[in-house]
C-alpha cells in the first residue's frame, strides 16, 4: 500500500529591502521608481537642452545677407511683417496669415516672426529672410512647455522637483562606507561588464556620474525650477491710476500701429527695449508690447503692456514686483541656466551635463532591463550547469546588494 505525500509548499521569500524598519531598501524603492518613471522625459529635457544651448548660443547667426554690403537703417515692424507674409506666400502676399508675435532678440540679430506653422528670421536691415528649423522649434516647445500651452511650464517645474529629489536619494544611498571612497570614485572594472549580464557595470556607472554631477544637477534643477514658476517675485498688474508715467501718450494718428505702440511702451517705460510685440488677436482686442530693463537699470527683467490702439493710451502693465537685488538674481538665475551670461567655459559644462544626464537614465533604463533576468535565472537555476563563481567584491567594488545596507 503506497503512501502518498503531500508536496511542500513553497515559501515566498520576502525581498530584504523590504525588511520593516530598512529606510534605506524603502529609499531604494521610491528613488528606483521614481527614477524608471522620469528616466524617458528628463533624458530628453537634457538632450532638447544640448540641443538648444548649440543653437542659441553657438549656431543662431543672422543670415547670410546681413554680412553683405554696408549697414544700412533699420526698417520698421510693418515692414518685417510684410516681408515675412511675402516670404510665406509668394504667390498671394494678402493671403498670408497674420502673424502671432515678432520677438526681437538683441541689437544686430535677426527679428524672429512667429506664425502658427513657422517662424521666420528677418534680418531688420536687408528685409533678407530665412526660415527657421521647424524641428529646432518643436524641440523648444518640449524643453519650455512640454508641448502644453497652459500647464506645460508647472510639468516641466515639476521635473525639477523630481530631479532634486533624485539628486538627494542617489547621494544618500551612494555615500560610502569607512575605506571604499577611493572605490567609489572608480570606474566600472571590464569583469563587471561580464558579470550579471552587464548590470554591475550599469549600476557603477550610474552611482560614479551621478555622484560626481549631482552639484550641476542641484544648480540645473533649482535655477529651472525658479524660471518655470517665476520665482522671485510675484506678478502685480497696474493701471493708469496707479501710475502717472502710464498716462503718457504720443502725438499718432489713431488708430496706432504696431511701430507707434512700440514708442508708446518705450515712452513710458524709459530705460527699457523692447523684446516682443504681439499683434491684436481680433477687434477690440489690445496690442502686447513686452518690454525688458537694461542689464544697468534695476528695472524688472520683464514688463508686460497692453495697449489699446484705438485711444492710444496703456491699459495695464504686469510685471513682477522685486527690488533692485531680487531683479539681479532673475537675471543670474535665466543666465546661469541658459548659459548665456557667463561665457563659452560655462556653457560647455552645461553642454556636458546635459550629455551626462542622459547618459544617467539610459543607464537606470538598463539597470532595470537586465535585473529581471539575472532574477529568474536565480529563481529557476539549470541543474545540469556548472554552480556559478560567488561574488568577488574586490572586483565589482561598485555592487552592492540590499544585504549591504
Amino acid at each position: 500500500m503506497s503512501e502518498t505525500v503531500a508536496p511542500r509548499r513553497a515559501v515566498k521569500r520576502k525581498s530584504p529591502e523590504s525588511k520593516p524598519g530598512d529606510w534605506r531598501g524603502t529609499l531604494r524603492i521610491l528613488h528606483r521608481w521614481i527614477g524608471l518613471i522620469a528616466c524617458v522625459p528628463l533624458g530628453l529635457q537634457a538632450a532638447s537642452g544640448c540641443v538648444l544651448l548649440v543653437a542659441e548660443n553657438w549656431l543662431d547667426h543672422p543670415p547670410p545677407a546681413q554680412h553683405t554690403g554696408t549697414p544700412g537703417p533699420v526698417h520698421g515692424i510693418a515692414d518685417i511683417i510684410a516681408a515675412a507674409q511675402d516670404h510665406k506666400t509668394p504667390a498671394n502676399p494678402p493671403a498670408a496669415p497674420k502673424p502671432l508675435a515678432l520677438i526681437s532678440p538683441g541689437a544686430g540679430r535677426p527679428m524672429l516672426v512667429r506664425f502658427s506653422d513657422a517662424d521666420l528670421l528677418v534680418d531688420p536691415q536687408t528685409l533678407a529672410v530665412e526660415q527657421r528649423s521647424s524641428t529646432l522649434r518643436l524641440i523648444s516647445n518640449w524643453h519650455d512647455r512640454l508641448l502644453m500651452l497652459q500647464t506645460g511650464s508647472i510639468a516641466v517645474g515639476g521635473f525639477g522637483i523630481v530631479l532634486i529629489l533624485l539628486g538627494i536619494s542617489g547621494v544618500v544611498l551612494w555615500w560610502p562606507s569607512e575605506g571604499r571612497w577611493r572605490q567609489a570614485f572608480t570606474a566600472p572594472s571590464r569583469a563587471e561588464y561580464r558579470r550579471q549580464d552587464g548590470y554591475g557595470a550599469w549600476y557603477g556607472w550610474h552611482l560614479l556620474l551621478g555622484a560626481v554631477t549631482v552639484v550641476m544637477a542641484m544648480i540645473v534643477a533649482l535655477t529651472g525650477l525658479c524660471m518655470a514658476f517665476g520665482i522671485p517675485g510675484t506678478v502685480l498688474v497696474k493701471a493708469p491710476a496707479d501710475d502717472p508715467a502710464l498716462a503718457t501718450t504720443i502725438s499718432a494718428p489713431l488708430p496706432l500701429t504696431l511701430d507707434d505702440a512700440v514708442k508708446l511702451a518705450l515712452t513710458a517705460m524709459p530705460g527699457t527695449r523692447w523684446r516682443m510685440v504681439v499683434p491684436p488677436r481680433g477687434a477690440g482686442q489690445p496690442i502686447r508690447v513686452d518690454v525688458v530693463g537694461t542689464m544697468r537699470s534695476n528695472a524688472p527683467l520683464t514688463q508686460t503692456l497692453t495697449i489699446d490702439a484705438k485711444t492710444g493710451r496703456v491699459l495695464t502693465l504686469a510685471h513682477r514686483a522685486t527690488d533692485g537685488g531680487t531683479v539681479a538674481l532673475s537675471r543670474f538665475i535665466r543666465s546661469t541656466h541658459t548659459g548665456t551670461g557667463f561665457g563659452l567655459a560655462w556653457q560647455v559644462v552645461l553642454f556636458s551635463y546635459g550629455l551626462v544626464l542622459v547618459a544617467i537614465a539610459s543607464s537606470g533604463l538598463a539597470m532595470r532591463l537586465t535585473r529581471p533576468r539575472r532574477r529568474r535565472r536565480t529563481a529557476h537555476p539549470d541543474k545540469t550547469a556548472a554552480p556559478r563563481p560567488p561574488v568577488d567584491r574586490q572586483l565589482s567594488p561598485h555592487y552592492r546588494s540590499s544585504t549591504d545596507a
